[in-house]
């Protein structure tokens, strides 16, 4: 039998704020790279026909948040869709 390791705290912060994103922008997709120079950082490269900006406004609310209450550092990056559709 296996035992179910719980969610870390960056995990769940992650979680929602791919969440958070889906809720507006659903075409959304999403690829988790560690920030590279940036201790504990994790880049959310997301995939999304959004505008850019937009995509920014919407999620900077949230990532102040989750850094300054949580102290979790997560960076939502817009791109445009890759072409074969795999984030």
């Amino acid at each position: 039998m296996a035992i179910a390791r719980p969610m870390s705290k960056r995990q769940k912060y992650i979680n929602e704020m791919q969440d958070f994103v889906k809720a507006r922008f659903p075409d959304a997709q999403f690829r988790l790279t560690p920030m590279p120079d940036v201790r504990g950082a994790t880049a959310i490269w997301t995939y999304t026909s959004a505008d850019a900006l937009d995509v920014i406004d919407y999620t900077a609310g949230l990532t102040d948040e989750l850094l300054v209450d949580q102290d979790v550092f997560l960076c939502v990056i817009p791109l445009p869709p890759r072409e074969n559709g795999d984030a």
